[in-house]
């Protein structure tokens, strides 16, 4: 009848409960999460919720029925804010004290903002949450002219959303690349040309010095002395991880929780996972926190697992997908560390698919509009397939064909 209680009622945290009660847990299971909300799926809320093809409903990671069945005691609208090791107590605010056996956090992040004048001005966004994405898509019906800041995956798929509705879009990026912490320089460019041809202006390589908010709209100040006036900005500059109350605890938190890739951290009673959760992936040198939707799900189940004591390894190739213009992007395995250039395989429809190899292994890969390929890339690497760089390249042998070795 051992204890659980999870801080965050996310992706990763409803992940890790519903893989406690798949592994066979029937101890009780407290989830705490500060939004009303059940667990619910956030790529939508950049797409779908924006444009209005989705409900807030319609992303619920966990249906109405199966999470009822799930048997959880379940606290919206709640925050810790202090956990006691010794004790093994978790307090919420108004003072409610909950034991544990086993804590995991799995409290994501927070949007991170621009440090610039004016950026309290109500027409300046930030999307995290489900009520960001409807903030900003009431805000939508309204305005004309939409700056975005920050040319990463939330960015761009907001720039491409707002397009989408006719809107006139700006994306300021600092970097000289758009999504330069994840993505190889060639799909950068791919990238930036996709946003082009869709009639986004691009502005990169620059800074911005305030916001001047006015009856016409906010307008932005860049470093090279030029302006925008936009009647929407959304900034989409990265995360930061909820680890504060962890950091309280005593815990190892470098920019995250330190975890190993099951979760488990210093603490043998404290897991974490998720957006939160910084580990290292097996072959990998330096530690990192994988933002994904796979990442969370694939981890809260390892975690329900380490909490149990029952084998867990992380064996999960990093994998990511954006939807941006109708075109379906997927990524498979670190590409910004893949090394040297990849190998371009056509596809009849459009599509194609970029490859990595190294010393006669598959590396990674990117795939537009050919998910297929990347379900065989990810056999490929899973399996450790060798493969020749020939072979990848000779668009007459059938990728399929390569996850058997000569």
């Amino acid at each position: 009848m051992m204890r659980v209680v999870i801080l965050g009622a996310g992706q990763a945290g409803g992940s890790v409960a519903r893989a406690l009660r798949s592994e066979g847990h029937i101890g009780p299971i407290t989830l705490v999460g500060a939004e009303p909300y059940a667990p619910y799926e956030r790529p939508p809320l950049s797409k779908g919720v924006l444009k209005g093809s989705e409900t807030p409903e319609s992303t619920r990671y966990i249906k109405e029925d199966a999470f009822a069945a799930l048997d959880l005691d379940f606290r919206p609208n709640s925050r810790a804010i202090r956990v006691d090791r010794a004790a093994r107590t978790v307090t919420l605010e108004g003072g409610e004290t909950l034991p544990y056996d086993a804590l995991v956090f799995a409290t994501g992040g927070r949007a991170r903002r621009m440090q610039v004048p004016g950026v309290g001005d109500a027409r300046i966004h930030a999307l995290r949450s489900l009520d960001d994405a409807l903030a900003i898509k009431s805000a939508l019906e309204t305005a004309k002219r939409v700056a975005v800041v920050g040319g990463g995956w939330i960015g761009l798929e907001i720039a491409a959303t707002a397009r989408s509705l006719g809107l006139a879009v700006t994306v300021v990026e600092m970097a000289d690349r758009l999504a330069g912490r994840g993505a190889h320089p060639i799909l950068s460019d791919w990238l930036a040309d996709l946003h082009r041809q869709q009639g986004v202006t691009l502005k990169l390589g620059l800074g911005l010095s305030a916001y001047e908010p006015g009856a016409d709209g906010v307008t932005l100040n860049l470093s090279d002395g030029s302006a925008i006036t936009a009647d929407l900005v959304v900034e989409g500059i990265g995360l930061i991880p909820e680890d504060d109350l962890a950091r309280d605890a005593g815990l190892d938190c470098p920019g995250g929780i330190a975890t190993d890739p099951c979760g488990r951290t210093a603490d043998p009673a404290i897991f974490a996972c998720g957006d939160v959760a910084l580990f290292t992936l097996p072959g990998e040198a330096r530690p990192l926190r994988l933002e994904s939707w796979k990442n969370a799900s694939d981890q809260g189940a390892l975690v329900a697992k380490a909490i149990l004591g029952k084998d867990a390894e992380y064996t999960a190739i990093p994998w990511f997908w954006s939807d941006q213009y109708g075109r379906n992007i997927q990524i498979l395995g670190l590409i910004d560390r893949a090394p040297g250039e990849p190998i371009r395989r056509e596809a009849a429809n459009g599509g194609f698919t970029w490859l990595w190899e190294g010393e006669g292994r598959l590396k990674g890969a990117v795939a537009v509009d050919q998910p297929m390929d990347i379900k065989i890339a990810q056999r490929i690497m899973e399996r450790g397939v060798p493969v020749e760089r020939a072979d990848l390249a000779d668009s007459t042998i059938p990728f399929k064909s390569l996850m058997n070795p000569k």
